[in-house]
Order: structure tokens, then C-alpha cells, then sequence
């Protein structure tokens, strides 16, 4: 596994969790605020041999 981070551009709702997809970034549970450039960064762990991605928020 290698480090790294997962990155959500949305200055307004910052990154979400949702069960299922939806349009328009309805609904879902909000994980980070964004920073002020607008961008969500969680750090995390990416295996490309097993197609994992691992973060902490």
C-alpha cells in the first residue's frame, strides 16, 4: 500500500458519505468541511494490486 490522500473539490458541502448515489449532491452524511481553496483532503492508504483505498477523517 502506498500513501496518499482522497480529495473532493466542493467548496460548498466539503466531502460526504452517501449510501447510495444521488443527483446534485443531495443528502449524505458531511465527513470534513473544505479548506479555504474549497478542496476536502482525507489522508489514506491506495493498494493498486487489490483496488483498496483506506482513509481516516
Amino acid at each position: 500500500m502506498e500513501s496518499g490522500f482522497l480529495g473532493s473539490e466542493s467548496f460548498v458541502s466539503g466531502m460526504k458519505w452517501f449510501k447510495e448515489k444521488t443527483i446534485l449532491d443531495v443528502g449524505g452524511e458531511k465527513i470534513k468541511e473544505p479548506g479555504m481553496s474549497g478542496m476536502v483532503y482525507l489522508d489514506g492508504f491506495i493498494c493498486r494490486k487489490c483496488n483498496t483505498i483506506v482513509v481516516t477523517y
